[in-house]
Parts: structure tokens; sequence; C-alpha cells
């Protein structure tokens, strides 16, 4: 089978994500899922880190085609992360919720229309 030139091919992460094989409870919310993964022995200590290039972890991709440059994204929004949350209250306009997460191929998306307000501690 050829792939015709300029295709763009993607991993289907969102729905292996949520694949209740994969991940318990996919829908629930769970910042400690992959810490538990990786504590579920030496073996998992690698397989479960951001920017860890593994056949289950495809977010960066695996193998020789892996992201070069993981490592430092992954570092990045660390610090982004940090800077944020350290400098800046962070809530929705008065009776809204976090908007529902679009998908579509590789790519995530949420409400354009939503307004999230920042007060600089």
């Amino acid at each position: 089978m050829a792939i015709p030139a300029g295709s763009q091919l993607a991993f289907a992460s969102y729905e292996y994500s949520m694949d209740p094989l994969v991940n318990a409870n996919p829908q629930e919310f769970d910042p400690m899922r992959s810490y538990r993964k990786r504590m579920a022995g030496p073996d998992q200590w690698d397989l479960h880190k951001a920017g860890m290039a593994h056949r289950e972890n495809l977010a960066f991709g695996y193998g020789s085609q892996a992201c070069p440059g993981r490592r430092f994204a992954v570092a990045e929004r660390k610090v982004i992360m940090a800077c944020l949350l350290f400098e800046f209250e962070l809530k929705f306009t008065e009776g809204r919720m976090r908007p529902k997460t679009q998908h579509l191929n590789q790519f995530c998306f949420t409400d354009q229309s939503m307004t999230l307000m920042m007060k600089q501690l």
C-alpha cells in the first residue's frame, strides 16, 4: 500500500487513551494515573513518563521517528504551567464551567468562545 506524498498521518491518541483496557476509568480526571502506572513495578518506571518515546505512549512518536525535542517540550510545559499557577488566579466567568475538549486527529481544541479570567497575584 502506498501513501500519497503530502498525506497527514496521525495516531488516534484520544481514542487510545480513552480505552478502558489502557486506562481504568478513562472519563475520570486522575492527575496521578501515570504516576501509579510507573509505581506498578521497576519494569514500568520509564514507560509512563511525560515525553517518553515508547510504543504505549505515542504522544511524541516512537523509535527513530520520535521527536528529538520532546524533553525540551515537556520541560517548557512544566515551567509555563508552574509560572501560571504561581503568578495568577484563573477562573471562568460567572456561571461557566470548563468547556468540553474537542478532538480532531491528534489535535485538541477547546471552545474558542470561552473566556478565562486571569488575575495576577
